[in-house]
């Protein structure tokens, strides 16, 4: 018997490492017997967010539409070179809209029953973090499910 049994593995990325989260994401969910992992991105909508009239269509439109489909693409290609050969684990890309990428993998994680999150660290410090914020940090504060930051190795 298990004491925590983790079957569902949410990897939230922004697509900016040399894959080694999702390396670390395959052989984790390999050691632990998980049978479902859901790579996740979340697009950014944030920026113009204030002159966008959601009534209306905008140029800011097609911009997203282009952006989504490049990170489904993404994280597709992410599936099958990493997890392909996986069996016994079902894989699942989801792409998101949201003007808080990190609220939107925590409510995400709890609408969807996920066991863990993994989620990818830039380390920013100081000012930088101030400003940009860090997703990871949201999701780690937030989440109603064990979360493990790994840190990638490019920053």
């Amino acid at each position: 018997m298990d004491l925590f049994p983790i079957d569902h593995v949410l990897v939230a990325s922004d697509l900016s490492d040399d894959g080694q989260l999702f390396n670390d994401a395959r052989a984790l969910a390999q050691r632990i017997g998980a049978t479902r992992i859901t790579l996740l991105h979340a697009l950014d909508v944030s920026i113009g967010l204030p002159a966008v009239d959601f009534a209306t269509p905008t140029p800011l439109d097609a911009i997203f539409d282009a952006a989504d489909a490049s990170v489904r693409k993404a994280l597709k290609q992410r599936a099958t070179s990493h997890f392909g050969d996986v069996e016994g684990i079902e894989v699942e890309t989801v792409v998101l809209r949201a003007a808080s990428p990190g609220f939107a993998v925590v409510d995400w994680a709890q609408d969807h029953g996920v066991d863990l999150v993994l989620v990818g660290s830039h380390a920013r410090t100081g000012l930088r973090r101030a400003l940009l914020g860090s997703v990871a940090e949201r999701i780690v504060r937030h989440a109603g499910v064990p979360v493990m930051v790994l840190p990638n190795p490019t920053s």
